[in-house]
This record gives C-alpha cells, structure tokens and sequence, in this order.
C-alpha cells in the first residue's frame, strides 16, 4: 500500500521545487522543506534547494521516507537539474538525473538535454546496478522539459500574471515516463480567517508513455494523476500545499520551513498563520 505514494512522489512532489528567484538577477541559494502524508500518516521527509544566476540555474530534491514507511520502504531519493536561462526567464535544461535506493531496489536514471531545441539527446538507465532498457521511443524525447525545470516554468507563471488567471502547458521526459503537465492558474483568493492571499493551481499529469497500467488505478488511467496546489500570492509564488485529488488514498505535501532566501520570511509567517 505504501509502494504507491512513494512511486506516485517522483511525479508529484517536484511541484513543491519552485523556489522564488528573479529571473534575470543573482539571487541567494533557499531552501525549502516539506512533508508528506498519505492517508493522514507522515510518509516522507522532502527538502528542495536552487540556485539561479542571470545566466544558469540549478535545483534539487532530496525525498527520504519517515516513521513506518521509513521501516517498511527504506526510500531515499535525490532528483537534480542545471541548465541555462534564455530570454523572457525561459528555462532550458542540459542535464538532469535522478536516483533512488529501497529495501528491494535501486535506480540511477541520467539525461542529457539539448537546450537549443527543447530534445533529450541522451538517456543512461540503471536499476540494481544493470543496464535497464529506455521503454519511451526517441521520437517522443522532443519538445520537453525535465520535470524539476517543468515544475519551475509553472512557478514562473504563475508568477508573471501577478493575479491573473490562465493557463500553462509543457511536455516532460524524465529518462523513463514522456507525459505532459498541463495546469489552470487561479485568480488570487483572500483567507476569510488569516486574510492571506493564495493562488490555486489545478494541474494534471497526463501519461504518454513509460508508464505501467499496473501501477495505475482505473481513475488515473482514465484522467492521468490530478492535483491542486495552492501558492502564496505576489513575486515569491511559493507552494504552499500540493494535495492529490483522485488518487486511491489523498497525498498532501505541506510547507514546513524556509530558509537562506529572503522570501522565507513571508512563507513561515504564512505557514505559522496556516496552522495556528
């Protein structure tokens, strides 16, 4: 039962890697930490890092699993990108890798980008140590994004409209699933309890390829894997929360700390008004 949401969190828990950085000057590394939950219980430990200059950026996740599911699963995993920065903020990757271990098994996943025309040129796949074969076919390697800088393009966007609604879409390959991110951005909405202002984001992650209908419930076969996440309003636009809306058990993903950007303020006083 537990297999599920950690698998479901190298597509899901990204969306939480949108730091706040201006997109065309120096900023400080941040960092920000979330946790996981399924079905109410604590699952995982997330903590996500960047850093972007005028010309290049870098991000990261690092994903661990807690309490029960750390006995049972024994997951730590690690996703990372660095890449250029084109006119108009655009983000273009030139690699990106991502590698897990469990109790029963490991994977190193490496992709190489072209960052000219938007195409993965090269995919390098391990699990247990072995080759492992690349099951989504180099024609659909076009016109992508790795999911980190996918994930940061819609932050971006939301970002840019300052409050008004619209919509964002991009193809991402990973080096093992080709899906698209499409996501309908909100207009901002003041709490009536906190007076603080969010934006809500309704996005789904519809599969093309590399994915197994096993792994996969009716619902998400038929809809690909829905979520919400809900972002703090203005220049920051940091996630809040990212919570699953049709998977078998709700997977929520919380804000739980900040630090080494000046936005950090704003998002721990939103958190701590949050849960107070």
């Amino acid at each position: 039962m537990l297999r599920r949401p950690i698998r479901f969190l190298v597509l899901l828990a990204v969306a939480g890697s949108a730091l706040a950085a201006g997109a065309a000057e120096p900023v400080e590394p941040a960092e920000l930490r979330y946790t996981m939950h399924f079905g109410g219980f604590h699952v995982a430990d997330l903590h996500f890092e960047q850093e972007r200059s005028a010309e290049r950026y870098a991000a990261g996740i690092r994903i661990r699993t807690a309490g029960l599911a750390d006995m049972v699963l024994r997951y730590k995993g690690t996703a990372a990108v660095d890449g250029v920065l084109l006119d108009g903020g655009l983000l273009r990757p030139e690699r990106y890798g991502f590698r897990y271990k469990s109790r029963k098994s490991r994977r190193v996943v490496e992709v190489d980008y072209d960052p000219a025309d938007s195409r993965a040129t090269r995919v390098r796949s391990e699990k247990r140590g072995k080759p492992d074969r690349v099951e989504v076919p180099e024609e659909l390697w076009q016109e992508v994004l790795d999911p980190l800088s996918a994930v940061l393009m819609l932050r971006e966007e939301v970002r840019e409209r300052a409050g008004e609604p619209g919509s964002f879409r991009t193809g991402v390959f990973d080096g093992r699933r080709r899906y698209e991110l499409a996501a309908t951005i909100g207009r901002p909405t003041v709490s009536d309890r906190d007076g603080m202002s969010t934006v809500e984001v309704a996005a789904t992650i519809r599969p093309i390829a590399g994915f197994d209908p096993d792994d996969m419930t009716e619902r998400e076969q038929r809809e690909g894997y829905r979520f919400q996440a809900q972002f703090t309003e203005g220049p920051q636009a940091l996630p809040l929360e990212i919570r699953t809306l049709n998977t078998r058990a709700i997977v929520v993903i919380r804000l739980a700390g900040c630090s080494g950007g000046t936005a950090c303020a704003t998002a721990d006083a939103e958190r701590g008004r949050r849960s107070g």
